[in-house]
């Protein structure tokens, strides 16, 4: 077993590379249960989520590096014979013209390349947290699909028995119709449901195996999903916030990026581009050589670099409101409210898991058994029955919203979990 320990502070491109050199995924065996951990890492590997931002980083990258290119230089030979009534020379001409524009000539160009390669480092960085999470929230609505599957089938079976056992009484007149017909009703419908969660189950396991690459035919079932733990001293995630690649930080990173993108269009369109050039002739014959310089001006008389002084208009005024929005509630106050919100999911999960479900498992427990000594009514049973399901799925559905709740906070701040075994 590999044991890697990435601090927080560490870059999250360095976490994932560190995560794929250590792990070689085989094709995954049947086994009884798979886990979460298991499924991320195999992800970064296979899933397409990945590969998409490692695609569009490198596409970037490479667009950023392009802004801070000088233009290919211009070369012009020539190698010439002239003849003249009595005489013949031999003459060549180079010509090696630069085209530079102001923006290069100031630096302005190479500084808004270093800013967007910069932004690109940082948003392929983002990118492995969202896909992380895209993942891992996949993850957790197949295993809530798969458990949702599970309670159908067991209310199902559960409604059959009971179902049959008011049949008998009905007919021997010891219970009204009303009963039964109740409890046929939920035969049906509990089949119908079954049905439903069945196809959703078959889908979502389909979309997990295409991501992470591991066979889940058979009776593989998918461990329950780890609610990981963040830093709840709020100063520490304001400074995390600053430094990681989260939310505030990119679009900051956006903003200056498109101001910078401004700058470079408005030098361009307010002077000529200049084009240096050399000279350089021979005569071979005359043993010559002829040394020149020059300069070529393209004005910009027609053409001001409007399209680009535009976008780059429009890009700062799309950035500045994000940025606006965003800090439209003060970062301390935002990072307090998400793990505020935390503590409240995952006290509700608490309290249905751990207090409300054994409660009533153990009171439908008990009315099942009084039901089946005449001591209770079926409408009684199942009205108990009715909220154990209830609280069932409400248990479900809020470990899901408890893992929300930690990926708004996650992007907000750039942490992702620091510990992974292999």
């Amino acid at each position: 077993m590999t044991r890697i320990i990435c601090e927080r502070s560490c870059s999250v491109t360095v976490f994932f590379s560190l995560i794929i050199f250590a792990l070689a995924v085989p094709s995954h065996a049947l086994s009884a249960e798979i886990t979460e951990d298991s499924v991320l890492k195999a992800s970064m590997q296979h899933s397409p989520i990945y590969q998409a931002v490692l695609r569009n980083s490198a596409e970037e990258k490479a667009d950023a590096e392009q802004v801070g290119r000088l233009q290919n230089p211009t070369i012009d030979f020539s190698r010439k014979n002239i003849s003249t009534p009595g005489d013949d020379e031999t003459a060549t001409d180079i010509e090696i013209e630069q085209p530079l524009k102001i923006s290069q000539i100031t630096g302005t160009r190479l500084l808004l390349s270093n800013t967007l390669l910069k932004r690109a480092n940082l948003r392929e960085r983002h990118g492995l947290i969202q896909a992380y999470w895209d993942v891992k929230l996949l993850y957790a609505q197949t295993w809530q699909a798969q458990e949702r599957v599970g309670i159908l089938s067991r209310f199902l079976k559960q409604a059959v028995v009971t179902a049959a056992q008011i049949q008998k009484s009905v007919k021997a007149g010891q219970k009204p119709v009303s009963e039964g017909s109740l409890f046929e009703g939920d035969v049906a419908k509990f089949e119908g449901n079954l049905a439903q969660a069945q196809a959703e189950h078959s889908r979502l396991r389909t979309l997990l195996e295409k991501s992470s690459g591991i066979s889940l035919e058979g009776d593989v079932k998918l461990q329950s999903p780890v609610l990981s733990s963040f830093p709840r001293d709020i100063a520490d995630l304001e400074q995390k916030a600053k430094i990681n690649a989260s939310l505030v930080h990119l679009l900051d990173a956006d903003m200056k990026a498109a101001e910078r993108q401004k700058a470079a269009a408005v030098a361009d369109s307010g002077a000529p581009e200049i084009a240096p050039r050399f000279i350089y002739g021979r005569n071979d014959d005359a043993d010559e050589d002829a040394v020149g310089f020059g300069v070529v001006l393209t004005i910009p008389l027609w053409d001001r670099n409007t399209n680009e002084r535009q976008k780059a208009e429009a890009a700062k005024r799309y950035a500045q409101s994000q940025l606006d929005s965003l800090q439209s509630v003060p970062l301390t106050q935002r990072l307090k409210r998400y793990l505020e919100d935390i503590e409240r999911l995952d006290t509700r999960l608490e309290k249905l898991s751990n207090k409300a479900l054994p409660n009533y498992r153990k009171a439908f427990s008990q009315a099942q058994k009084s039901f089946n000594a005449g001591q209770t009514d079926a409408v009684s049973l199942w009205q108990i029955r009715e909220r154990l399901m209830q609280t069932e799925m409400e248990a479900l559905t809020s470990t899901l919203e408890a893992l929300n709740a930690r990926q708004i906070l996650s992007l907000e701040t750039g942490i992702i979990p620091d510990e992974v075994t292999p």
